[in-house]
């Protein structure tokens, strides 16, 4: 059947909140599969302090198409790139914090598709993102490809600074814990899997009418490609008096003389972005680096400094709104993860410094020589067994106490073991190699992102979010995830930050069907 049916609208702008980021994928799948959606060609808007674009490394790609078992794979760093399979998203735009460097401000293309080999999902994409985690492939090797284009943005805002006492950082984090958690603790956060937790979102999407049969067919219909029933139920499920004040009132934190609207907007040169392109450095002519801009010292100069830092910050928004102009018919997700506005590295608390500093030693990652094609793919084949090799060796601790490595780096396995088991709770669980080793592969050549910020920094980030979304084209529907039951959004801070952006999102768009999935 076709999947070109006449695309349905809203009465009101629907807002889905969950707790782990994956979760969302259901509710995308519905609105795709009740045409709310359009099948392709969709813009995915992606603010969070990780990529989210690792794929479930071995399921066949061909299960994609079946939801029962897409879902029991997909976790929270690896539910995006199944839709780009798929055919559902043609163009991601990751909106990341300052403090995020897996992926530089780049414009690249790249395929995503079956690797011929194995059978797997895989992508051509050869930044270390992806290399390191051993899933690129040749487009030479790829079958049923599809083509994205990821834009890379920093939103750094107007007035940005990182001083001393501003934030915690990593160092603060662990000199927190160093004194209150024990290795025993640690342990047991490896034990229960209290990270990189799988996806249940089959088993609690939301109740009422929102789960209703006709909404469970729409996923299905979706995930398979074929059409569905007109007739759909948009009932929102009541959110218990979370901010229901902000979802009724209009009122707005800017006046209109301080929002940048989109008449504002400049088309790019014919020769800036060439549609094919392989890479396109934001930071060039089109997009402006002010990452070392800093506040001047006192009067006029700190004056001047801070109104060229907001030029160039209103600039930055508007060349990316002329980016986004190429895109104009395509039809916008906004997806936004609360970590985007404070983030922790849980693993630093799960981990002593000293055992953390041994994983990262381990699980070090060379990159290639070269970017041509053979010295990655050379590349990919030895990480891929050091890996392997990594993870039998830990596996071996829990068929015999004292087992025999085979590792050059015996030793610091043996002693991140043993600080481990040494503190062991009496009757508590053993240690979780699988877990120790997803922690492990998290050390490449980038640490996990970790900046606790504090509420101005919070601020700067909650506003510059609402001027960048103005330049926006309107989204469809909003996904929400608060990530702060795995720590990666400092749990403290979530309902604040939750609150503020839901605040803005009512200013922007004023009438918002929310529902609440997370308990």
């Amino acid at each position: 059947m076709s999947k070109t049916k006449k695309i349905k609208c809203y009465r009101r702008l629907p807002l889905y909140i969950v707790e782990d980021h994956n979760e969302v994928l259901p509710y995308i799948h519905r609105a795709i599969g009740s045409h709310h959606l359009p099948f392709s060609n969709l813009v995915f808007v992606h603010f969070d302090s990780h990529p989210d674009m690792l794929i479930p490394k071995d399921m066949p790609a061909d299960e994609t198409f079946n939801k029962e078992i897409l879902y029991e794979n997909i976790s929270i760093e690896n539910w995006i790139m199944p839709m780009i399979y798929a055919g559902h998203i043609s163009v991601i735009l990751w909106v990341k914090p300052p403090w995020c460097s897996q992926i530089e401000d780049k414009n690249i293309h790249f395929y995503v598709g079956k690797c011929v080999t194995t059978g797997t999902l895989r992508c051509s994409c050869k930044e270390s993102y992806f290399v390191s985690e051993t899933l690129y492939r040749p487009e030479s090797q790829l079958t049923n490809k599809k083509l994205v284009q990821l834009v890379v943005f920093t939103l750094r805002p107007n007035g940005w600074r990182e001083e001393s006492g501003l934030y915690k950082s990593a160092e603060d984090t662990q000199q927190e814990h160093k004194g209150n958690v024990r290795k025993g603790n640690a342990k047991e956060a490896v034990n229960k899997g209290q990270i990189n937790k799988s996806s249940k979102v089959q088993e609690k999407l939301a109740g009422g009418e929102t789960d209703s049969e006709q909404n469970k067919n729409n996923v299905d219909e979706c995930v398979m490609g074929n059409s569905v029933n007109e007739k759909t139920n948009n009932t929102c499920v009541k959110c218990g008096g979370l901010r229901n004040d902000l979802l009724q009132t209009g009122k707005s934190r800017y006046s209109e003389k301080d929002k940048l609207v989109t008449d504002e907007r400049q088309d790019l040169n014919d020769g800036e972005i060439k549609k094919h392109c392989t890479c396109t450095d934001l930071h060039s002519e089109t997009f402006v680096d002010y990452t070392n801009d800093s506040p001047g010292p006192s009067g006029s100069q700190k004056s001047s400094s801070c109104d060229i830092t907001h030029d160039k910050f209103r600039q930055s928004l508007k060349d990316i709104s002329s980016l986004l102009n190429e895109f104009s018919d395509g039809t916008v997700i906004l997806d936004i993860d609360l970590d985007f506005y404070s983030t922790k590295n849980p693993f630093l608390e799960v981990f002593t410094p000293s055992q953390y500093k041994i994983l990262q030693e381990l699980y070090r990652f060379q990159a290639p020589t070269s970017n041509s094609d053979e010295d990655i793919e050379a590349c990919v084949v030895k990480r891929e067994k050091e890996l392997n090799h990594l993870k039998q060796e830990f596996l071996k601790f829990s068929q015999c106490s004292e087992p025999l490595l085979s590792h050059p780096k015996a030793n610091q396995i043996k002693a991140l073991v043993e600080d481990l088991q040494s503190c062991q709770t009496e009757g508590g669980d053993a240690v979780n190699f699988d877990l120790l080793h997803e922690a492990g592969c998290t050390c490449d050549d980038t640490e996990l992102p970790h900046h606790v910020s504090n509420q101005e920094q919070m601020n700067l980030l909650v506003d510059a979010t609402q001027e960048f979304l103005s330049h926006l084209k309107r989204p469809t529907i909003i996904t929400m995830a608060r990530s702060s039951q795995d720590d990666y959004c400092p749990p403290d801070q979530v309902e604040s930050i939750q609150n503020s952006v839901l605040e803005i999102l009512q200013d922007l768009y004023l009438e918002i069907e929310l529902t609440v999935d997370y308990e």
